[in-house]
């Protein structure tokens, strides 16, 4: 861990129930709770209470954590290719119900095999990028025994500046085309429930059609957030003591290069909570809990 000994990171547990409330009602359609804006069991659960669509995930060993935790509703959310990571995922969905982003052939191939030799099932979300023949993967997705095509999801990454001042506006053209892939989709004869955005920023932009929000910051926040006007200053639920700067040296944006903001109150926010998340490994509240942060995997 870097940073002082004593430095900690702090959580107002009020916040964050306010946060996740007002976030959802603003979302106005399922949040798909993505756990890496948090990495805890109990704010899973306060997600969960409070309506989320299931947790995300990225890697099968942290999502086990949460299968044990009582989740049963999953999404492993990055295009995995890898065959042994895809094979872990198959496993798991012996214990739940899986969905898998894929963008490749090869690695719904790979994925179904791995599910036939479990004996299990999974369901397929084909992420769509500029790279991807989305009509490549969901006929290899239809050939598959042991996978079903669940929908589509797509991912709004923020890179520059001038993307993060247009955020609104590419959020709309994400969602817009999603849209308009899943309908070509359905008249090709493919199954397409799931029309899914990522993004915490990309709330207030939903385009009908789009039936679930991706989103993992939004119930501790972050100063990321208040720059692209997503939350205030005063809704930011996470501390990290004066002294813990070692804490955030990678919690910048490629938009926002600065790693923290220091608050009124002499304590530092990040400007991305999730890296700062990998440097610790209890988050202290403000009722005296300490709250485990499960630790970063590789699996």
């Amino acid at each position: 861990m870097n940073g002082t000994p004593d430095s900690r990171v702090h959580v107002d547990t009020t916040r964050i129930a306010a946060n996740i409330a007002a976030f959802h009602a603003r979302a106005a359609i399922p949040v798909r709770a993505h756990i890496k804006g948090h990495r805890t069991l109990e704010i899973a659960r306060l997600q969960r209470e409070a309506g989320a669509r299931g947790i995300a995930v990225t890697r099968p060993q942290l999502a086990r954590h949460y299968v044990t935790g009582g989740f049963t509703d999953l999404v492993a959310a990055w295009p995995w290719r890898d065959p042994q990571i895809l094979d872990r995922f198959a496993e798991l969905a012996a214990d739940c119900a899986l969905s898998v982003h894929l963008d490749d052939v090869a690695a719904v191939e790979s994925l179904d095999g791995a599910a036939r030799r479990y004996g299990t099932r999974a369901a397929v979300r084909v992420q769509v990028d500029g790279g991807t023949d989305v009509t490549a993967v969901a006929e290899a997705v239809d050939r598959a025994r042991n996978l079903s095509l669940e929908g589509i999801v797509g991912y709004l990454d923020i890179e520059t500046p001038e993307q993060a001042t247009r955020r609104q506006e590419l959020a709309r053209i994400l969602a817009d085309s999603l849209v308009e892939t899943a309908e070509r989709l359905r008249a090709d004869g493919h199954p397409c429930d799931t029309v899914a955005l990522g993004g915490t920023p990309c709330v207030d932009t939903l385009a009908p059609g789009i039936t679930e929000l991706g989103a993992g910051a939004y119930p501790l926040g972050d100063a990321g957030l208040v720059a692209l006007g997503v939350l205030t200053e005063k809704d930011i639920a996470v501390r990290v003591d004066p002294g813990g700067t070692g804490l955030l040296a990678e919690c910048g944006q490629p938009w926002h290069p600065a790693p923290f903001v220091r608050l009124p109150d002499g304590a530092l926010a990040p400007t991305h909570i999730c890296p700062l998340l990998l440097n610790v490994t209890e988050l202290h509240t403000d009722t005296g809990e300490r709250w485990p942060v499960l630790a970063p995997v590789t699996a």
